[in-house]
């Protein structure tokens, strides 16, 4: 009997700690499952949560209260920080591992797309991406000029317009 649970205990041993690893998550298995209607029906494996940071007007809560059109879409950031580079807003601050993968800024006005963008990663004091925000994300940084939506024969190469 003693036998019997010793065997049975390690067998238990031996399944939980042999569990499969969770598959690797990069650039091209988030545009496969992005363009996959197949795998845009499943639960993501391995399980993943969205999150969203925006400046917008936070008076925008309800189309029946006021404020809802409002358009005080700037400079509402959730914390500002003196560093060595200066004064920082901070936009997004969350922990452990994910992916950036949408980025989106409009630019209005003189000197507006000047401001200088920096992208800190695990707790960091230098940014892993730092320049003018207009250029990184107009061509010159991240990715090809422009990319739109309407891009062709994903995940190839977007063309800008």
């Amino acid at each position: 009997m003693k036998k019997n649970r010793m065997l049975l205990a390690g067998l238990l041993l031996l399944f939980t700690a042999a569990k499969p690893a969770s598959p690797e998550v990069s650039l091209e298995t988030l545009l496969r499952e992005m363009t996959d209607r197949d795998e845009i029906a499943r639960w993501p494996y391995p399980a993943f949560a969205c999150r969203q940071a925006s400046s917008t007007d936070p008076a925008t809560k309800t189309p029946d209260q006021p404020g809802w059109f409002g358009n005080g879409d700037c400079t509402n950031f959730i914390r500002q920080e003196t560093t060595p580079h200066g004064t920082e807003y901070v936009m997004l601050d969350a922990d452990g591992p994910g992916a950036v993968v949408r980025f989106w800024m409009t630019f209005s006005g003189a000197g507006s797309g000047e401001g200088i963008l920096r992208i800190y990663l695990d707790g960091d004091s230098e940014p892993v991406v730092e320049g003018r925000a207009r250029s990184l994300i107009g061509g010159a940084g991240l990715v090809g000029p422009r990319c739109r939506w309407a891009c062709r024969r994903l995940p190839t190469r977007c063309t800008g317009g």
